[in-house]
């Protein structure tokens, strides 16, 4: 009788392998979830809870504050950890602190709500911080977190356009089981087929196997910091107003429909940018993207704070578009300036924690 081959459930797959580089995309998407549908998710807190305006802006960051933690600690353990086994502890994390925050939606307190939310916070942290760090191990950087940002906007629009009308059918529940079925399908690519992320690609497409017994050499720190401290400032002014791009359609007189509608729309119209991005890659450096963000983002900022009429709903989808749009073209060289300061991944953790910290001075 011939010997059978045991069943893994892992394959060992480099990032440059197609599905492990997926798997990666997909753990980072959904690691990106809490923050990306946090306008609807303000509204539905506002439109059922009835707490204040106070309650809600920190209950709306409580994943944001967990995702920061994951990310700051991340410093230490994403250059030490087997980031397969994160991600997926990572996953778990997530998807049962948001089975536990269904369960407190109706009678738990405000505090126990807020720790679920925290510890579902938590989970895509170390979920998305081992995903990021992942891809940031990959020989061609702006094409790698190009791709990501593709991942998390598909995923995004496909949210905006179902979100809304599960909302209105079921109510702030549906927030939460999105995070969970999105999560489980995560759950079964990334077991599977997430790459192992030990092997550092070098630029040059070579291997290095890393000395466990080595200590990674010293940050580089005045560049780590002016890069830290501008990526910081920019995106806190960004979220400050996208948190609440939701109320200011609706303020308006909008529909939650419409304006869900033309936010998914404005998601759909960024992916364009998104693959922008990924094909010019180094073509062109990553100073001339910054600069073109910030000046289409003060356009943006223009539309969106027209005055409310018969033709706002124009004015709020080309604002929505034109944000969305510039803000995904900047990342993916955001995230190469940070990956490229560093090979250990502990300069894009920083990345991660600036995007979670943003998050939660941006609503607050």
């Amino acid at each position: 009788m011939a010997n059978e081959t045991p069943f893994n459930l892992r394959q060992h797959l480099p990032v440059t392998a197609k599905l492990g580089l997926l798997a990666a995309l997909v753990a980072s998407a959904v690691g990106s979830l809490p923050s990306q549908i946090l306008p609807l998710t303000i509204g539905a807190i506002t439109d059922e809870l009835g707490l204040s305006t106070l309650q809600t802006s920190w209950l709306a960051s409580a994943d944001l504050i967990g995702i920061a933690a994951a990310a700051i600690t991340g410093f230490y353990w994403i250059p030490r950890v087997d980031l397969y086994k994160a991600v997926n502890a990572g996953l778990i994390l997530f998807i049962t602190a948001n089975l536990l925050v269904l369960s407190l939606l109706d009678n738990g307190s405000y505090s126990a709500l807020f720790f679920a939310r925290l510890f579902a916070g938590l989970g895509a942290g170390v979920l998305n911080a081992a995903a990021v760090a992942t891809l940031g191990r990959h020989p061609n950087l702006e094409r790698a977190f190009g791709l990501n940002l593709v991942a998390v906007v598909i995923l995004a629009s496909t949210s905006y356009t179902a979100l809304p009308s599960w909302l209105e059918y079921a109510g702030l529940q549906s927030t939460f089981i999105l995070m969970i079925s999105t999560a489980c399908v995560a759950l079964v690519i990334c077991a599977r087929w997430f790459p192992d992320a030990p092997v550092r690609l070098s630029r040059t497409g070579g291997d290095k196997q890393p000395d466990v017994e080595d200590k990674p050499p010293p940050l580089p720190m005045l560049r780590t910091v002016l890069a830290s401290v501008a990526i910081f400032l920019t995106g806190a002014s960004m979220m400050a107003l996208w948190a609440y791009t939701e109320r200011i359609g609706i303020t308006a007189g909008l529909s939650l429909v419409t304006v869900g509608s033309l936010m998914a729309f404005g998601f759909l119209g960024s992916t364009v940018t998104c693959f922008i991005a990924t094909w010019q890659g180094k073509r062109y450096g990553r100073r001339i993207p910054f600069l073109i963000s910030v000046a289409a983002m003060m356009v943006a900022l223009y539309l969106l704070r027209a005055p409310a009429g018969a033709l706002f709903w124009m004015s709020f989808g080309a604002g929505v578009l034109l944000y969305s749009s510039v803000w995904n073209y900047s990342i993916p060289f955001k995230n190469a300036v940070m990956a490229s300061i560093d090979p250990h991944g502990r300069t894009i953790a920083i990345m991660i924690t600036i995007g979670a910290t943003t998050g939660v001075a941006g609503p607050v």
